[in-house]
């Protein structure tokens, strides 16, 4: 799949205003074309929406634990923002090149605890275009 410059000078970007956190450039450079490519914008700020809550939901689980109070909720939640933001991201996908596919479905929808944990790697991603997003308004 090809990238464009922007979308690759823009990630690059990403990355450094993250100090350097991302861990799947690639695919997140893939996301962004593919809504770009498919006129799909508004689908890429639902998944950073998603993402962001989810990411944050999931930090505050890990710090309270499953004793915790209020984690039934949580976790519902999260089980709820982690389908959407799955399905947003199949969304794209789905119209990608075959091997963009396969990639995706291999690494990020595999339902064991490896697919799991780079999605989430992903979704962590994906929740710094909201933080992005959320600074530039600021300043702008």
């Amino acid at each position: 799949m090809r990238i464009s410059e922007e979308t690759r000078r823009f990630v690059q970007e990403l990355d450094e205003y993250s100090s350097r956190r991302l861990k799947n450039q690639e695919e997140l450079a893939q996301i962004i074309e593919l809504a770009q490519t498919q006129r799909k914008q508004q689908v890429l700020d639902d998944i950073a929406f998603f993402a962001k809550s989810l990411w944050n939901t999931f930090n505050v689980m890990q710090r309270t634990g499953p004793a915790g109070e209020g984690y039934d909720k949580l976790s519902s939640l999260f089980n709820e923002n982690y389908e959407k933001v799955s399905t947003l991201i199949r969304t794209l996908v789905k119209e990608a090149p075959e091997d963009v596919k396969e990639h995706f479905k291999v690494k990020f929808f595999s339902l064991t605890h490896e697919g799991m944990s780079q999605m989430m790697n992903l979704i962590h991603d994906v929740s710094w275009l909201k933080n992005w997003e959320i600074d530039h308004k600021k300043t702008s």
